[in-house]
């Protein structure tokens, strides 16, 4: 089973996003723009608003959607604690299964009825430790998706000088995401997405994996990977840990 824990998507959102990446193309390349011989992968935002071609396809999305082992937790943003997900983990490993959790994002972690007044670096730290805890006592796998100050976006798009993606090594990011020193303790596995700078009127640029900490496996570079905003596409010249990795476990 996936639990998807959204802390600042609605429910449309989440099926919006879903149903473009099932029944749309993925972007096209250079010649196949030439040929227009496929379209291109539709914004999940039109079919948020409904303004898509695919509102015919919702419904039965929706269908699908209902029929695969994911489950979407709403947790209001700044009150969602942890310790919310232990009944469910505890069922899910006495019975025997492995779930994979995603909670989105680190920084709408809460602490129950405090609403947000705890300090964030206290919430971050307590919510940090709290999630390792129960993937280690109930064997899950739990994902942490985290944002980065403004005063890094050099680094995550490769304009710093010294720092080139998917060469530098990535364990050179270490540090830099928004309270990143209690996540990056409690983590097993650090990974940062960086692409270069979108410049208006050229194909999305490509986005470069950093494995930047992994307590059981060897850290490098994955991709690049195409993304267009809804879903990745692999590309021309793809790697896999470089940067002194011959490979990424």
């Amino acid at each position: 089973p996936v639990y998807y824990v959204a802390l600042e998507s609605d429910r449309m959102e989440m099926v919006s996003r879903l149903t473009v990446l099932e029944y749309s193309e993925p972007p096209l390349t250079e010649v196949r723009r030439a040929a227009q011989t496929h379209r291109t992968r539709e914004n999940w935002s039109d079919l948020y608003h409904g303004k898509s071609e695919l509102m015919p396809e919702l419904e039965k999305g929706t269908r699908a959607l209902r029929t695969l082992p994911l489950s979407f937790i709403f947790g209001e943003p700044l009150r969602w604690n942890p310790e919310e997900l232990r009944e469910l983990l505890r069922a899910d490993h006495k019975a025997g299964k492995q779930p994979l959790v995603v909670v989105d994002f680190l920084q709408l972690i809460g602490s129950g009825e405090t609403q947000g007044r705890v300090d964030i670096r206290e919430r971050i730290s307590a919510g940090s430790y709290q999630l390792r805890s129960l993937a280690r006592k109930y064997n899950a796998a739990i994902l942490v998706l985290s944002a980065t100050p403004r005063k890094n976006y050099d680094l995550f798009d490769g304009t710093r000088s010294g720092f080139n993606l998917g060469t530098t090594p990535p364990e050179k990011l270490q540090g830099s995401g928004k309270e990143s020193g209690e996540i990056e303790y409690a983590a097993a596995t650090v990974i940062a997405l960086c692409r270069e700078q979108w410049e208006e009127g050229k194909d999305p640029p490509p986005v470069h994996v950093g494995v930047v900490k992994a307590r059981a496996g060897m850290r490098g570079w994955i991709g690049p990977l195409g993304f267009d905003g809804t879903g990745f596409t692999k590309r021309p010249g793809n790697k896999q840990g470089s940067g002194g990795n011959d490979e990424v476990r």
